[in-house]
């Protein structure tokens, strides 16, 4: 019998759990870890609250399309009184599945059979659909190549919904879960070009990532992390946001008060209803808990943030709902070249655990950009681009033309103190 691999994590809903038969749109604010460890009988996530002050009441399992939907463990979630999130991932033994493959029909049986288990299982649980399918390195990656077009994505991902529902489902709420953009990231995809449409999504999601300075990397603030595309998100739909993976590095600034400008940062997000922190030492020690200033930090912001509005005798218990200001962007090129190994991804053809996340979003490739090398991202006088990119501000530009000038204003009066007739050095010889 094939082993079953299960990579689970936690999504916790703080506030108040999402009633059965009915999967909460957005009434009450999700918040959430991804834990590495495959433990079925949820003690590590209970040690895990236990140690980090936090209840979490959802649970997420990452699924590849060569797994089934696994009762048993969907109804130890539940036991515990935990709603079940599944992360979907189209591949199968390290090969991605085109999305051009599943609109035809190809895996309708595997499909139907999923919804019918999930069917039965009859309580609430999220489905996101391909993650990050807007990312080089994911191997279901909609890159404009045959069979994975926007066209192709749009068309297969409404023929799962489409199963769901003909088979009787209805205890779904379907995640459309893009990577971060900027605008000069190389996607090949805009989000908006991406979007299933209403009809088919019960929430809009976003994975993005603070890399810090490590390895070329720059170090981002929350806002500078998700604001551009949370606004073309919210261009795109009034769906409410879910952030379903985000962390911050050590390394480059203050991971602590990362995590607290976080939770002060997001009233000024007010579509976003939750987010799942990645909880894992991987290419950056993602964890809540990698110095005992962050895990403080999280602790303390999270109990501030979701503290009752009313004072702690009120009734009235929820997220705070008032817009703070958000810092000056920290000032950076307008596009950081990186230099990046795909062994350093969360997800390559060649890894055992399939993990899902992202790189950073701005990397320039000696191919096109939406191409993935096959052993190193290089990129070509990448010091030489990281130091002159400044030079395309206007402002910069202006002031170094007026320097330019004064020297050679400087260099004409020198000359004309060398010759008897002034007029001589605009003499034709």
């Amino acid at each position: 019998m094939k082993r079953l691999t299960l990579v689970l994590g936690l999504l916790g809903l703080l506030i108040s759990p999402t009633a059965h038969g009915a999967v909460n749109s957005g009434s009450s604010f999700i918040l959430g870890a991804w834990q590495t460890e495959a433990d079925l009988n949820g003690q590590t996530l209970q040690e895990f609250e236990a140690s980090l002050g936090v209840k979490f009441t959802h649970h997420k399992w990452y699924l590849n399309w060569d797994q089934p939907f696994h009762l048993p463990a969907a109804q130890l979630f539940h036991a515990q009184g935990r709603v079940l999130e599944v992360t979907w991932q189209p591949w199968i033994d390290g090969v991605g599945i085109p999305f051009g493959d599943i609109a035809s029909g190809k895996y309708d049986t595997y499909i139907r059979t999923f919804a019918r288990d999930v069917r039965a299982w009859g309580h609430p649980v999220l489905i996101a659909i391909a993650p990050e399918m807007d990312g080089w390195w994911s191997p279901w990656a909609v890159n404009g190549e045959p069979g994975r077009t926007n066209l192709d994505f749009i068309t297969g991902y409404r023929r799962i919904v489409d199963a769901f529902r003909e088979e009787g489902v209805s205890n779904v709420a379907w995640v459309w879960s893009p990577n971060v953009q900027q605008p000069n990231s190389p996607s090949r995809y805009r989000h908006s070009e991406l979007y299933p449409g209403d009809a088919y999504v019960t929430y809009m999601g976003l994975d993005g990532y603070n890399w810090g300075t490590s390895k070329g990397g720059t170090w981002e603030s929350f806002s500078q992390v998700f604001r551009y595309s949370y606004d073309g998100l919210v261009e795109i739909s009034t769906k409410p946001i879910l952030l379903m993976e985000v962390a911050s590095a050590e390394e480059g600034g203050s991971k602590a008060a990362w995590i607290r400008d976080m939770f002060v940062q997001l009233p000024n997000f007010p579509r976003i209803v939750g987010f799942t922190w990645f909880n894992r030492n991987r290419e950056r020690d993602w964890r809540i808990h990698s110095s005992i200033e962050s895990k403080e930090a999280f602790t303390v912001a999270a109990a501030e943030y979701f503290r009752p509005q009313g004072g702690s005798s009120g009734s009235d218990s929820g997220p705070k709902s008032t817009p703070q200001p958000e810092p000056p962007p920290t000032p950076q090129s307008s596009e950081r070249p990186i230099v990046l190994s795909p062994s350093q991804s969360k997800l390559n053809p060649r890894s055992q655990d399939g993990e899902v996340s992202v790189l950073p979003p701005a990397i320039r490739f000696e191919d096109k950009p939406w191409s993935v090398p096959s052993s190193v991202v290089r990129v070509p006088f990448a010091a030489l681009q990281e130091h002159v990119a400044h030079l395309t501000d206007p402002r910069v530009r202006m002031a170094l033309g007026g320097f330019a000038l004064l020297l050679g204003l400087r260099f004409l009066r020198k000359q004309l103190r060398k010759r008897k007739n002034p007029y001589e050095i605009i003499r034709a010889d």
